[in-house]
């Protein structure tokens, strides 16, 4: 039968009367590393070198030369994939409307001035375009290519009056009011813009009632030679 422990029994009191059974347990853990007793210094920097890795931020090992994409080649470009830079350079589309990257920020950024009775040239955020006609921008006549829409006739009649033009009598209104509203739609589509860009302006007070470019219209002098 197996001798019982006395109240009050520890392996450190048991080992009082034992000095060199104590002396090799202070220098041997009983803790072991992989199996292998270590020395409590040792121990001690194991465990402060796994704290500090786990509160180290996670490297990210590099992506295998296989799974990286390829260097840029523009001479791998297609027609069907344009690269950036051509699209960049774009000003206008084959409908008329003006590039994304050439867009204005609002009407107030958008200028046409008559070059004469069937060219102009427009800024577009203070950046001048190459010339162009009627036919450019979308006001050429359905029924006969070779001539503009009345709506290019309002919009001339506006750069002469630099931007303006009141009605003189309801008929005179009636008959432009189309065509305005003709230049009207046609602006919105190529400048990609909303909003109203030849608003007409009532005002009993001032007794106006006009017709107001929202944008920078005029002519230059090449127009009246």
């Amino acid at each position: 039968m197996p001798k019982k422990r006395p109240y009050g029994f520890s392996p450190a009191n048991h080992d009082r009367g034992r000095p060199e059974q104590a002396a090799i347990k202070a220098v041997l853990v009983p803790r072991t590393l992989i199996g292998v007793p270590c020395r409590p210094e040792e121990l001690e920097k194991r465990r402060a070198s796994r704290h500090a890795a786990a509160r180290a931020p996670e490297q990210r090992r590099p992506l295998h030369p296989a799974s990286q994409p390829p260097p840029f080649n523009p001479d791998t470009i297609t027609a069907d994939e344009p690269s950036s830079a051509t699209i960049a350079d774009m000003v206008a589309q084959p409908d008329g409307r003006v590039d994304r990257a050439e867009q204005p920020t609002g009407w107030k950024n958008v200028e046409i001035w008559f070059l004469s009775e069937t060219s102009v040239q427009i800024f577009v955020n203070g950046k001048p375009r190459e010339p162009q006609n009627y036919a450019d921008l979308g006001f050429v006549d359905r029924r006969d290519n070779k001539k503009p829409r009345l709506a290019w006739q309002a919009l001339r009649l506006l750069a002469v009056r630099k931007g303006t033009y009141s009605p003189p009598s309801p008929e005179n209104l009636k008959k432009i009011e189309k065509a305005i509203q003709d230049a009207r739609a046609i602006l919105r589509k190529h400048f990609g813009l909303a909003g109203d860009p030849l608003p007409f302006v009532k005002s009993k007070r001032d007794k106006v009632h006009e017709y107001r470019a929202a944008f920078i219209i005029g002519t230059r002098p090449s127009y009246h030679s």
